[in-house]
């Protein structure tokens, strides 16, 4: 899901320890982590997926995506994080990883990234008149604004790096909510809103009716 057109990485990644181990997942990986069922009703998308550890046969960890979005330039979303296992799992970190392309891919390469730390919102824009903005609940624990292929999770490397402006240069964004310990049976969830408009003052009008709408349409 959401793997942008250059193939980077992106979209949400989740990393955590199970077994001692450190266990990565990447949204459009197929290998470990599995589609379970997808629903659209009333112009919101509902995903569900279940990851299985890289040397294990059973499911560890449910992600559940809602994604709302309609006839308006924002989008909504949640994720909710469920462990379905018997034992607990240590130290989760959920990311999302997001390279916009602002101006489209004759300019991206005069994309501008900033990160208030106060307002704890992402800004994505270039010379055109676009402007992206998001934000979440909770807020970020970390972020991070870097050229695209430079963004990396492993197990090395769990934490972003803090990076708050970036550019004119190619920049993809990144957040990430340390979810903490998950006992059995216990979920986390992120609520997150998109916004794109042709100018930042815009932008910050249209976060504030992007939750008035998540309020009403992702209950």
């Amino acid at each position: 899901m959401l793997r942008n057109p250059t193939s980077y990485k992106g979209g949400f990644w989740f990393s955590y320890l199970f077994d001692d181990y450190v266990q990565t997942v990447q949204s459009m990986e197929g290998k470990t982590i599995e589609v379970c069922s997808t629903n659209t009703k009333k112009n919101k998308l509902t995903v569900v997926l279940e990851h299985v550890p890289r040397g294990y046969r059973h499911s560890v960890v449910q992600f559940t995506l809602e994604i709302w979005s309609y006839n308006q330039p924002i989008m909504l979303m949640r994720h909710k994080t469920k462990n379905i296992w018997r034992d607990k799992i240590v130290d989760a970190k959920l990311y999302n990883i997001m390279d916009f392309d602002i101006g489209g891919p004759r300019s991206y390469k005069d994309d501008y990234g900033e990160y208030d730390i106060q307002s704890s919102v992402m800004t994505l824009y270039d010379n055109n008149p676009l402007c992206v903005c998001m934000t979440s609940r909770p807020k970020p624990h970390r972020w991070d604004i870097l050229p695209p292929a430079k963004i990396k999770i492993d197990e090395n490397r769990r934490d972003l790096n803090n990076g708050v402006s970036l550019g004119p240069k190619d920049v993809a964004s990144a957040l990430q909510w340390d979810l903490g310990n998950l006992e059995p049976g216990d979920e986390r969830s992120v609520e997150m809103v998109v916004v794109a408009s042709g100018t930042r003052e815009n932008s910050s009008e249209l976060l504030e009716k992007a939750w008035e709408l998540f309020d009403k349409k992702m209950q």
